[in-house]
């Protein structure tokens, strides 16, 4: 996203020595509050290793802004109807993917963001939570159009693949 939308991004991982961009990447929770708020978080394959997901998720509402803050998450999600023990998504060999959210968990995940707004987009792993957006159905049809159009763009080259 710096290197190729020229946004102002922040990288944080407690297990994980940066690669790029080392100067933007945050050491502790503490430098992560110092810069607060942040008007976009990515959780990407964050979620399911979490080992006290409420205290983690109100870890991110407090650095969220809370005029227009967006979180965006993906993570595997538990659908009983289809999953079981061979889900090849819980990973017991490294034991690392120890926390699973299914649809109304994610909801539970929106109310404890204050987010007006908690959308499962393209695919059932993609959520996107805002705190002030519009809740009207126009508006949420908009956002989800957008998303629909920019999955499609990227599957056909038409919009450049952030990676």
């Amino acid at each position: 996203m710096r290197h190729r939308l020229q946004w102002e991004a922040y990288g944080f991982d407690l297990f994980s020595d940066p690669t790029f961009a080392k100067n933007n990447i945050f050491n502790s929770w503490s430098d992560v509050q110092a810069r607060a708020p942040f008007d976009v978080i990515i959780a990407s394959e964050v979620f399911e290793h979490f080992r006290a997901p409420l205290t983690e998720i109100g870890k991110l509402s407090e650095v969220l802004s809370e005029s227009n803050g967006s979180l965006f998450v993906t993570t595997g999600l538990f659908l009983p109807e289809i999953h079981d023990a061979t889900w090849h998504y819980l990973a017991p060999q490294s034991g690392q993917h120890i926390c699973f959210f299914g649809k109304r968990t994610m909801k539970e995940v929106a109310r404890q963001l204050r987010a007006k707004i908690c959308m499962n987009l393209a695919a059932d792993y993609e959520w996107l939570f805002q705190r002030n957006g519009s809740n009207k159905p126009a508006r949420v049809m908009q956002v989800k159009l957008a998303c629909k159009v920019l999955s499609i763009g990227t599957k056909f080259g038409i919009v450049k693949k952030i990676e």
